[in-house]
């Protein structure tokens, strides 16, 4: 014997569970967060552990607003546009952060690379945070008896 499970049933073992599939847009806008905090991380160790302290600081500030984006980006629920604000804010200073850092110690070509990533990624992201899909997705309300 199963038992059949009503629509409101199914909703509410979705929101709690967090089963329901991300849309595209949400899916690729998270997925380039948790890239340029990877990058974030990884890109000032190299710098530092290959060039020195002044290297490794400016590409930490290069990609200062990489990580928070990436933990932000784990936060991504439905009815949650606070969280959507977040990442388009963190988002759009990554994006200058990353071109406006100048490369200092860092060599011209590797820092050159490393601000064409975090902008365009940047772009990326704001772009598909701002479908309407996504837009969408993000302000469902939660759901009532």
């Amino acid at each position: 014997m199963t038992a059949e499970l009503s629509d409101w049933d199914r909703a509410l073992v979705t929101e709690l569970l967090g089963r329901e599939a991300l849309p595209g847009p949400v899916r690729d806008a998270r997925e380039m967060g948790f890239g340029l905090g990877a990058v974030g991380l990884a890109y000032p160790l190299i710098m530092w552990l290959t060039i020195g302290d002044a290297a490794g600081l400016t590409a930490a500030t290069q990609y200062l607003f990489g990580v928070p984006l990436a933990l932000i980006a784990l936060r991504f629920t439905r009815h949650s546009s606070r969280v959507r604000a977040a990442a388009l804010a963190a988002a759009l200073a990554q994006g200058a952060m990353g071109v406006l850092s100048g490369a200092g110690p860092v060599p011209f070509p590797l820092w050159l690379v490393a601000s064409l990533y975090s902008l365009v990624t940047s772009c990326a992201i704001l772009y598909q945070l701002n479908r309407s899909e996504a837009m969408a997705w993000f302000d469902q309300p939660r759901l009532a008896h």
